[in-house]
């Protein structure tokens, strides 16, 4: 088990873009069993605030971990972890 991963606050990271993905996709006005369950997605703005300060945090907290703190070391671990997949979609 890597104990560099904060696992907890990661989760709740991934909760809210999950959140944000509903917010975007599913209408204000869902009805189940005839109450409107829209509302529990009515926050999709505040969700993207909250996932943007916990992203801060794990990206600081993980590289306040890491041995090799130079910008080149940062810079090809971003660029592996985020654009190779982007450019696979693409």
């Amino acid at each position: 088990m890597n104990t560099n991963r904060l696992e907890k606050l990661e989760a709740v990271r991934g909760f809210a873009a999950l959140y944000v993905v509903f917010f975007h996709m599913l209408p204000q006005k869902i009805f189940l069993f005839g109450i409107n369950i829209g509302f529990l997605f009515r926050f999709g703005p505040e969700m993207v605030i909250v996932f943007f300060l916990l992203s801060g945090f794990v990206i600081k907290y993980t590289y306040e971990k890491s041995k090799d703190k130079s910008f080149r070391y940062y810079f090809i671990r971003r660029f592996i972890r985020l654009y190779i997949p982007l450019f696979i979609i693409f």
